[in-house]
């Protein structure tokens, strides 16, 4: 399981489809569940005003009309029978730490996404030769 922060956004990659994983704030206050799709992912935009399992589309809906943007800060993700890990999470006007390069496993998630998301297509300007 591959865990990336965004930009007010947090994604689980790579998890084995159904898989639960709890996100807790700094405080260690559980805000969110999520369930990994049967793709292994999982995504998180928005908070929910009480903790919520994310396991239908319902609940996630009700999330997106009555929620808030996730924060920026530092969350800690426990996942059913593995390890806890933790991910930051930036705001929009946050620069990424240059100190902290991607690890291999995340530049391989990023390098197996955009193999599955390429485009056989090339995109010509009206004037160029080709």
């Amino acid at each position: 399981m591959l865990v990336h922060g965004g930009v007010e956004t947090l994604t689980i990659t790579d998890a084995t489809p159904g898989t639960r994983v709890a996100v807790h704030d700094q405080e260690g206050t559980p805000l969110v569940t999520l369930v990994a799709d049967e793709q292994g992912n999982a995504h998180l935009i928005f908070l929910p005003d009480e903790h919520t399992v994310f396991d239908s589309i319902d609940a996630i809906a009700a999330a997106l009309s009555g929620g808030r943007t996730l924060p920026p800060g530092r969350y800690r993700l426990v996942p059913d029978g593995g390890e806890p890990t933790e991910v930051d999470v930036l705001g929009v006007h946050d620069v990424p730490d240059p100190a902290k390069p991607a690890t291999r496993a995340t530049a391989a998630a990023r390098t197996k996404h955009r193999r599955r998301t390429f485009t056989p297509f090339r995109i010509l300007a009206p004037f160029s030769k080709g």
